[in-house]
Parts: structure tokens; C-alpha cells; sequence
């Protein structure tokens, strides 16, 4: 792409957003949509490794990794107010391009891993000068505030804020089933097993049996994929199988259902889920859906493809992780404890709220860069 393929630098305030692995994107829309509606004229100009396949805002103007071949032509096209590195490795070139002008810089989700990245020949010899370049700096956590006060940038334009994620929708609840369902249920204590392997399903039993030797009445809900029933036939225990019509009545002690497309009511009815899949091979159930919606939970090793997610929730001590398939009855009987259970459920709503109060500070920010920019 050619500077001759590039529409002209708009009218009004410019932000350069380079967002290379797309994280936080949608986040930094939001923002710039209340910043439109509190009467900002905005463009964002976005380059990205790989773009998105829609802008996801109609202020955006995506422009493709090819135009920063010449990175100094393109910031004398565009001439940004204000650059926002989101995430990832620095790049000397990009950055020092902005040197003839009054660019104010932001890096945002400045991880240690992103810092760590910058390429080696700047880290020996100028990486001081490259860290100094920027107004704003917003720390993902203490770590890695120490770290880019240590490679030069000044304390004064550092923030410890963590990580701006977009948004995690919680899943849409039916409240009418889930009326019926709770009507059914009425006070009894209830935990969840959300999609669990074969093999696990052995120790999951085994959990409830000696759970419900101190939680009287206590319900299992089996929500699974694998439709074979033979794994439950030496339980022991009365089970009823949504797939042959059988009711939850007062004698039901596991109630199986194939219902995963009903999973936001079985994770609203249930203050403790399972991650199925997590002891034995993958999670099979992103961990903030639990979370967004009060469910404590309870997962294996298995957490592939939501790592950064369980490791969030993780060092919030906000979930319960094992190891092994027999640690699973004690988790469960000490979650059963009402004041564990909200301690950790509230945790997790902590995490994955933290974003909101991210793109807050982020918010003003902006708008305090973008009012000194007019009043200059």
C-alpha cells in the first residue's frame, strides 16, 4: 500500500491504534463511542498484524501492517494527536517516527512479557531513550511497573492497572425455564459438573456421594455432550435422565441433561460449576461464563484454550484448581460453605470486572490528552 491509497488526514482530533493481537479492541471502541457522544469529533487510524474483518466502529479508518513499510510517511499523513500502543513489542521505528511531532504516546497493557520483547539492539543501547518517548504508560501489574521505571520511564507517567481485555458478555439467561427449573428445585443445595469427559464422571460421583453426606438434599446437574448413560449405572444413587422425561422430584439426587444450549441457567442455578473436560484433556467451558454469572468454580490442569483466563482468575485466588480427579470431594464440600463460596464467586466477578475500570481510567485519559491538545 502507497501513500497515494490512503484517504486524507480528516478533520478534528486523530488517534493512531496499534493493537497488534486485536486484545482490548473492542474495549477502546467503546470508549471512543462515549467520547463521540460527550461531543468529541474522533478518528482512529488502525494498524494491527492481521486486521479485522470489520472496523468495530465506524470511526475507525484500518489501514493494513504494509503501510507502516515507511512508518515516517505515514505519520506525516496522518499526523496523530495521540498514539495508543496496545500490547504487544515495541517497535523503535514506529515510535521514533513520531519524533518531529507533538504525538502524545500512551502504551497500554505494558506487560512484562511486551517489554521484554523490544528488540535486543534497542534494549543495549537506546532502550532508556525509547521508554522515555512515552506521556502515559499503563502497567498491567507491579512487575512490570518496576521493570519500565528500570529501562527509564518516568515514575510519573507510570499506572499499575492491569490488563484492558474487551468486555466478557455473560450468557444470556432464559428467566422463564429458569423459573420452572427453581420451582422444581425450590431451597435445595445444587452443584454443577458442565460437560464432563467419560472419565471423569467416575470421581464426580464419588464427589457427591460423600458431599452429600453433609449437605442434606444436596442435587447434582450433570450438563453433558456424551450421550452414555452406562457410566452411571452402578451409582447407586437416584438418577433422573432429562433425555427419558424424568422429573426432578425430592428423591432425585443427580439429574442428567443434555441441555448445553441451556448452560447460562444451569450456571445461575448452580453457586458451584465444574469445568468438565479440565482432569482429563481441555477445559470445555470458558471460565468467566461461571464467573460473570456467581458460580464458583472448580477446574483441573486442563486449560487450554482459556490459559490467560483461568491464570487471571488464578492469581485472584478467585477459582479452585486440582490436580488430580480424587481432590475433587473436599473442593466441592468446602465451596458447599456459603461464606467460601461468595469469597471466591466475588473474586471472580472482581476479575472479570476489572476491565471496566480499566477502560475508565483509560477513558480520562484520553479526554484529559485530548483537552490539552485543543487549549494548545
Amino acid at each position: 500500500m502507497t501513500p497515494t491509497d490512503w484517504p486524507s488526514r480528516p478533520p478534528g482530533h486523530l488517534i493512531w491504534l496499534h493493537c497488534p493481537t486485536h486484545k482490548g479492541l473492542i474495549s477502546i471502541a467503546k470508549i471512543i463511542e462515549r467520547l463521540e457522544e460527550g461531543g468529541t469529533d474522533i478518528t482512529v487510524v488502525l494498524t494491527a498484524d492481521t486486521l479485522p474483518a470489520e472496523a468495530p466502529h465506524p470511526a475507525f479508518i484500518m489501514q493494513p501492517i504494509e503501510a507502516l513499510t515507511n512508518p515516517r510517511t505515514f505519520v506525516r499523513h496522518w499526523q496523530p494527536d495521540i498514539l495508543i500502543w496496545l500490547g504487544g513489542p515495541l517497535v523503535p521505528a514506529y515510535l521514533t517516527a513520531l519524533d518531529p511531532f507533538e504525538t502524545k504516546r500512551i502504551f497500554l497493557n505494558a506487560s512484562d512479557e511486551n517489554i521484554s520483547r523490544t528488540p535486543a539492539g534497542w534494549f543495549r543501547t537506546s532502550r532508556r531513550s525509547l521508554f522515555r518517548r512515552f506521556d502515559v504508560v499503563l502497567a498491567t501489574d507491579a512487575p512490570s511497573a518496576t521493570r519500565l521505571r528500570r529501562y527509564g520511564t518516568p515514575p510519573t507517567n507510570i499506572e499499575n492497572i492491569g490488563i484492558l481485555d474487551d468486555p466478557h458478555p455473560a450468557p444470556t439467561v432464559d428467566e422463564t425455564a429458569l423459573g420452572e427449573i427453581g420451582e422444581a428445585l425450590k431451597t435445595r443445595p445444587v452443584w454443577l459438573a458442565f460437560d464432563p469427559h467419560v472419565t471423569e464422571i467416575k470421581e464426580i460421583l464419588r464427589a457427591h456421594k460423600q458431599a452429600s453426606r453433609g449437605a442434606h438434599r444436596l442435587l447434582l446437574i450433570v450438563a453433558q455432550s456424551d450421550k452414555d448413560e452406562s457410566c452411571y449405572a452402578d451409582s447407586g444413587m437416584h438418577i433422573a435422565f432429562e433425555s427419558k422425561g424424568d422429573p426432578i422430584s425430592d428423591a432425585t439426587q443427580i439429574f442428567v441433561t443434555e441441555g448445553l444450549d441451556r448452560k447460562a441457567n444451569w450456571l445461575r442455578l448452580s453457586p458451584i460449576t465444574f469445568i468438565g473436560g479440565s482432569l482429563s484433556e481441555a477445559s470445555r467451558l470458558d471460565p468467566f461464563d461461571p464467573a460473570s454469572l456467581g458460580s464458583a468454580i472448580i477446574h483441573g490442569p486442563g486449560t487450554a484454550p482459556y490459559g490467560p483466563k483461568f491464570e487471571r482468575l488464578a492469581s485472584a485466588n478467585a477459582s479452585t484448581q486440582i490436580t488430580q480427579t480424587q481432590e475433587l470431594p473436599a473442593s466441592v464440600e468446602d465451596l458447599l460453605a456459603a461464606n467460601i463460596n461468595a469469597e471466591q464467586a466475588s473474586r471472580a466477578w472482581s476479575v472479570i470486572s476489572e476491565g471496566a475500570e480499566i477502560a475508565k481510567t483509560m477513558e480520562t485519559t484520553l479526554t484529559s490528552l485530548i483537552a490539552n491538545r485543543s487549549a494548545a
